[in-house]
């Protein structure tokens, strides 16, 4: 038959190629029947190995999902739980330093270094009671009250941010010792020893060996629920302090990395390029940082690499005995020793250095990224001069915005992969300092919101800082509570699905 539905002359021959066909399986048909049982048996082996790759491919999708749902929720508490304590330091602080101005009035010291030293004794006073908390409550798994338990694990992630942020405010005094709108080069200049002189200490704090021990005894926690391996004692916590004066030297930095764009944007009037300007320097602050970043982070694996490598090359020599070494003389190999010690040192002391401004870095960046939002909602669009001029309506709007887009950015850098080191380290640094932006924009909320109460309810101010302080703890207490009953309920849920699935848990 043709395509248009006509005869042709091969019609007739039709028949003949039936037949043809046929013979074959008439012949087939005719053969041993142990062809047909192998082929059977093949056809169960192809079945069985299908229903094996089905199951797998359930139980991998079943893990993957497991995975996804773990990490989006990990993720959603560690950036909650360092945005509540980043808002609960700073009620703290406020309300423990107007606490202590009204005494000090009574001194009749100048404006500026009375908060400069009620700003002190705050930060000496956290500097003893933090590693007392830390000392005392190191060990939450002991307390059988879920809820006590809880609060004490909300104790301790509040601690370390108490004390950062006390001596943040310290350096922030020390700053405001002198007017940037009158004199801005000798605020400059003093911003500028500030910082060098801040991260001079805390290099040397770092390099102490006590130091080093005390740091590293206190970041050796469990991985399932971050306590500490073994016991740590009060002398240790205390020392290991140093660790958490990144945001205050990183206030410092950023004060003086962003004093050029500052003392621009003052002779700008109009809001669209003042923010215009807020913008590239954001975007040259964070390829500088990003860039910086991911040196360091290449630069510190190869060295720790090499130092694998020495001590592996070492291990050999120290079990069979170097010769050569025998056959030094006396002074020659302790000349040997002193000058290997004295470049371990070096090399000690540049590493803390480091580590302490890639540290500061991350805060600038964060810094510039607040700064780059709150230009454009307050500045620009709302017409402010900053976020605790504009009203608590329009804080707590912009808050409770940057919160959600924040939260959900965050957990889409931490789980995508990125294949460029730059990338992951920018991923990194902005994953850093969403949670941080987030915790400052509801401070100034709550800085604008007490001002209003203290303008209309008629209470002085330290009283309404204690008042609000004590309902914003019981607010992030009933809120870290909650979080922590719904990972727990999500833990054993992932448990129950990693059993009945079969799946292998690492």
């Amino acid at each position: 038959m043709s395509t248009d539905g006509r005869k042709d002359h091969n019609d007739a021959d039709d028949p003949p190629l039936v037949v043809a066909v046929a013979a074959p399986a008439a012949a087939a048909a005719a053969q041993p029947r142990t062809r047909t049982r192998m082929t059977l048996a093949e056809r169960h082996e192809a079945l069985r190995k299908s229903h094996f790759e089905l199951k797998g491919g359930v139980v991998n999708s079943v893990a993957t999902v497991l995975t996804r749902h773990t990490k989006s929720s990990r993720t959603v508490a560690a950036f909650v739980n360092k945005s509540m304590a980043t808002v609960a330091a700073w009620m703290l602080a406020q309300t423990c330093f107007l606490m202590i101005t009204h005494p000090m009035k009574r001194l009749k010291l100048e404006e500026k270094v009375s908060n400069l030293a009620c700003r002190i004794i705050y930060a000496v006073a956290m500097s003893c009671i933090v590693p007392l908390i830390l000392w005392l409550l190191q060990k939450p798994s002991n307390i059988r009250n879920m809820v006590l338990k809880d609060q004490a694990s909300l104790i301790n992630m509040v601690a370390p941010m108490c004390y950062a942020w006390a001596w943040k405010d310290v350096i922030a005094a020390i700053l405001r010792l002198q007017s940037q709108t009158e004199h801005p080069e000798e605020y400059w200049a003093i911003a500028v020893a500030t910082a060098i002189v801040a991260i001079v200490v805390d290099t040397l704090l770092y390099h102490c060996p006590a130091v080093r021990r005390a740091i590293k005894a206190t970041t050796a926690t469990t991985a399932k629920d971050g306590e500490y391996t073994s016991t740590v004692s009060f002398c240790q916590f205390l020392l290991s302090m140093p660790k958490s004066l990144g945001l205050a030297i990183g206030y410092a930095w950023n004060t003086v990395l962003s004093y050029p764009a500052s003392e621009l944007k003052q002779k700008v009037i109009a809001r669209l390029f003042k923010f215009m300007l807020q913008v590239v320097y954001f975007l040259i602050v964070t390829f500088i940082i990003t860039t910086a970043f991911k040196w360091w982070h290449s630069a510190d694996s190869v060295e720790q690499q090499r130092k694998d490598k020495d001590e592996a090359d070492d291990a050999p020599h120290a079990e069979k005995g170097d010769h050569h070494k025998h056959t030094l003389d006396v002074s020659q190999h302790a000349k040997l020793n002193l000058a290997q010690r004295i470049k371990e040192e070096e090399s000690k002391m540049v590493h803390a250095a480091g580590q302490n401004f890639m540290t500061a870095l991350t805060f600038v960046f964060a810094w510039a990224q607040l700064d780059l939002v709150n230009d454009f909602f307050f500045a620009y669009l709302m017409n402010c001069a900053s976020p605790t001029v504009c009203s608590y309506q329009s804080n707590i709007g912009f808050a409770s915005a940057i919160t959600l887009v924040f939260t959900r950015w965050s957990f889409i850098l931490t789980s995508e992969k990125r294949n460029s080191a730059w990338n992951q380290a920018s991923a990194e640094l902005t994953n850093m300092a969403l949670s941080l932006n987030v915790g400052w924009a509801w401070s100034n909320y709550c800085s604008t919101a007490i001002a209003s109460a203290v303008s209309t309810s008629g209470l002085s101010k330290p009283w309404t800082y204690v008042i609000c302080s004590v309902f914003v703890w019981f607010f992030i207490t009933v809120l870290h509570y909650k979080f922590e009953v719904e990972r727990r309920a999500w833990d054993r849920h992932v448990h129950e699905e990693t059993l009945s699935q079969g799946i292998c848990q690492a």
